[in-house]
Protein backbone atom coordinates (compact mmCIF):
# COMPACT_ATOMS: atom_id res chain seq x y z
CA UNK A 1 0.00 0.00 0.00
CA UNK A 2 1.29 3.36 -0.95
CA UNK A 3 0.74 6.24 1.09
CA UNK A 4 1.67 10.04 0.52
CA UNK A 5 3.23 11.58 3.39
CA UNK A 6 3.72 15.35 3.40
CA UNK A 7 6.74 16.47 4.90
CA UNK A 8 6.63 19.46 6.84
CA UNK A 9 9.64 21.50 6.94
CA UNK A 10 11.65 20.96 10.26
CA UNK A 11 11.57 23.79 12.48
CA UNK A 12 14.57 24.13 15.43
CA UNK A 13 14.91 26.48 17.95
CA UNK A 14 16.78 29.30 18.19
CA UNK A 15 18.76 31.32 20.77
CA UNK A 16 17.11 34.48 21.72
CA UNK A 17 20.07 36.61 22.24
CA UNK A 18 22.80 34.99 20.27
CA UNK A 19 20.70 33.55 17.59
CA UNK A 20 22.44 30.24 17.41
CA UNK A 21 20.71 26.16 18.30
CA UNK A 22 18.91 26.59 21.30
CA UNK A 23 18.50 23.44 23.74
CA UNK A 24 17.69 24.97 26.82
CA UNK A 25 14.84 27.27 28.18
CA UNK A 26 15.25 29.83 31.24
CA UNK A 27 13.83 28.63 34.47
CA UNK A 28 12.77 32.51 35.15
CA UNK A 29 11.73 34.16 32.39
CA UNK A 30 11.24 31.10 29.54
CA UNK A 31 14.02 32.29 27.17
CA UNK A 32 15.37 30.04 24.59
CA UNK A 33 19.02 29.32 24.95
CA UNK A 34 22.07 27.99 23.57
CA UNK A 35 25.11 26.54 25.97
CA UNK A 36 26.93 29.79 25.32
CA UNK A 37 23.88 32.04 26.70
CA UNK A 38 22.89 29.68 29.56
CA UNK A 39 23.97 29.03 33.20
CA UNK A 40 23.63 25.98 35.35
CA UNK A 41 23.04 27.47 38.67
CA UNK A 42 22.14 25.20 41.54
CA UNK A 43 19.92 26.98 44.57
CA UNK A 44 17.82 26.46 47.35
CA UNK A 45 13.96 27.04 48.24
CA UNK A 46 12.55 27.08 51.50
CA UNK A 47 8.96 26.88 51.88
CA UNK A 48 5.94 26.38 55.18
CA UNK A 49 4.17 23.88 54.29
CA UNK A 50 1.56 23.24 57.11
CA UNK A 51 3.64 24.79 59.28
CA UNK A 52 7.01 23.21 58.54
CA UNK A 53 9.98 24.44 56.64
CA UNK A 54 10.73 22.27 53.40
CA UNK A 55 14.06 22.94 51.82
CA UNK A 56 14.00 22.50 47.96
CA UNK A 57 16.86 22.29 45.76
CA UNK A 58 16.86 22.74 41.62
CA UNK A 59 19.61 22.37 39.27
CA UNK A 60 17.59 24.91 36.43
CA UNK A 61 19.23 26.56 33.47
CA UNK A 62 18.74 30.51 33.05
CA UNK A 63 19.81 33.04 31.16
CA UNK A 64 23.07 34.81 32.46
CA UNK A 65 21.69 38.02 32.86
CA UNK A 66 19.55 36.87 35.68
CA UNK A 67 23.10 36.31 37.48
CA UNK A 68 24.03 38.46 40.01
CA UNK A 69 27.14 41.44 39.35
CA UNK A 70 30.12 40.19 40.08
CA UNK A 71 31.78 41.53 42.92
CA UNK A 72 35.82 42.65 43.93
CA UNK A 73 35.88 39.45 46.49
CA UNK A 74 35.04 36.81 43.68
Amino acid sequence: MEKNIEQSPVQSLVCDSCGERAILKCYFCGKDLCHGCAARVKFLDKETVRGKGLLFFYDKPMCKSHLPERRDCE
